[in-house]
């Protein structure tokens, strides 16, 4: 069987002759890919805290019509930063 010619032979076609006694030699060898090392990495910590904790406190009043009015007061957390504390920066 052999692969396409120039001719315009087939792709895979079969020789006249028959198959021709033949052989194949080849030969392996260990080849030392080498190893690859890992090492850990300390990423560290990321602390996080309270600062910029604050409120918002919301109200409203409906009259019976539906007409109403939002107010909203935004109060900061002060300087202990506990949420609410309400204290002044």
């Amino acid at each position: 069987i052999k692969g396409k010619p120039a001719s315009d032979r087939a792709v895979l076609s079969q020789e006249q002759d028959g198959i021709k006694s033949h052989t194949h030699s080849a030969s392996v060898s260990s080849t030392d890919l080498g190893t690859k090392t890992t090492s850990s990495f300390d990423y560290g910590t990321k602390s996080t805290n309270n600062t910029g904790a604050h409120t918002h406190s919301v109200s409203g009043t409906a009259a019976s019509a539906g007409a109403h009015t939002h107010s909203m007061t935004f109060v900061s957390g002060g300087s202990s930063g506990a949420p609410g504390s309400g204290s002044p920066d």
